[in-house]
């Protein structure tokens, strides 16, 4: 089944230019990154840690990254896919740069992104910041490379002086695998298999990892985001001020976006779907009717 039509053509996105466009201008900033890193570690100094996302495209990290970057102590990069520079032996103050980097090309698009804004008001610029901690929103591929290698991360901090934090963002399966099919133009049922491999490996970290590992449910970020904006923060061991959660609420939607109905999910998919959500403790309580 083909999800083609006018409505799903408007929501086409350029995720793999997007893509692209962030390993080119990581790549210019690997260039003589030991002596740029060395330069800039004033900046760094502070930092006590990394920050990193696992899970799903399209489920939400986007905001619940652009309100850390957005906290006078935070800073997160976009897309980077920062793990490929673990794995490819980057030490921590050339990752840490080439972070910095992405995030200071971001702000000057001013955090726009297919069609949404993820701009908060009154948000330091980066200069203006005492970074405490930094990371990468990317969480799709860090899925795919920790799945393949739980232990990735735990050789790095090792090696390395600062915490290792995840972040799990979960939204209910049904928006999650209808968005990514339709930004993607593909069927449901392959989409299915993507998001329920993603899952399997988000369950191995928690298994294996050894790591602290936050999940936040992308509904009850919308529903009561004072509440988990202060559980989101606490768990990094930021401070949250109440004008900051003011401003964040800027860019949330008063209600989750319900991209089910988008399209027709025959029934057997939907039992599906929610046979096999039933099987991991984090979308359990998920249904096609809620």
């Amino acid at each position: 089944m083909r999800l083609l039509s006018l409505e799903s053509l408007k929501s086409i996105d350029n995720d793999g230019w997007l893509y692209v466009k962030t390993a080119v201008t990581t790549f210019i900033d690997t260039w003589n990154v030991t002596h740029k890193a060395a330069r800039d570690q004033e900046s760094l100094k502070d930092i006590h840690t990394l920050c990193l996302f696992v899970g799903y495209p399209r489920s939400g990290h986007s905001i619940v990254g652009s309100v850390i970057d957005a906290h006078p102590n935070g800073l997160m990069a976009h897309r980077m896919d920062s793990l490929q520079y673990v794995q490819l032996g980057y030490t921590e103050p050339e990752l840490f740069y080439m972070m910095k980097r992405n995030s200071e090309r971001f702000a000057r698009t001013g955090r726009t992104l297919t069609g949404y804004q993820y701009n908060i008001p009154n948000r330091l610029r980066i200069s203006e910041k005492t970074l405490k901690v930094i990371g990468d929103q990317e969480g799709n591929r860090s899925s795919v490379r920790l799945g393949q290698d739980p232990d990735l991360l735990r050789r790095f901090r090792e090696r390395k002086r600062v915490k290792i934090k995840l972040i799990h963002v979960t939204r209910n399966p049904f928006d999650n695998i209808t968005t990514w099919a339709l930004r993607t133009q593909s069927t449901l049922e392959f989409n299915i298999e993507r998001y329920f491999d993603r899952a399997r490996n988000v369950e191995k970290i928690k298994r294996t990892s050894g790591l602290d590992l936050l999940d936040v449910r992308h509904e009850d970020l919308v529903a009561n985001f004072d509440f988990s904006c202060r559980r989101l923060l606490g768990f990094l061991d930021l401070d949250v001020e109440e004008h900051f959660l003011q401003d964040c609420k800027s860019i949330v939607y008063a209600s989750p976006h319900r991209s089910r109905a988008r399209v027709d999910w025959p029934r057997k998919l939907i039992s599906e779907v929610e046979a096999r959500s039933a099987e991991f403790p984090f979308l359990s309580e998920y249904h096609f009717a809620s």
